[in-house]
């Protein structure tokens, strides 16, 4: 059985201490595939990233507008 592997997007606010702190943190798991060697590739990253873009509160017209269609 594969083990999972892990991506970890991260981004801290020092400029904000009080309740409106922006920091966001978000990890995925994926399995990847025996033949790839579980490596990160673009479609999976891609996905990762409009998912966390809207973790972040952008919206999903902003998000298509920056990421396009896949």
């Amino acid at each position: 059985m594969n083990k999972p592997n892990k991506f970890k997007i991260e981004i801290i606010d020092n400029t904000n201490i009080d309740s409106y702190n922006e920091t966001c943190k978000m990890e995925k798991i994926w399995y990847g595939e025996k033949d790839k060697d579980q490596v990160l590739d673009m479609e999976t990253y891609y996905y990762f990233c409009k998912e966390f873009a809207g973790a972040m509160g952008f919206g999903e017209k902003t998000i298509n507008e920056w990421f396009g269609d896949y």
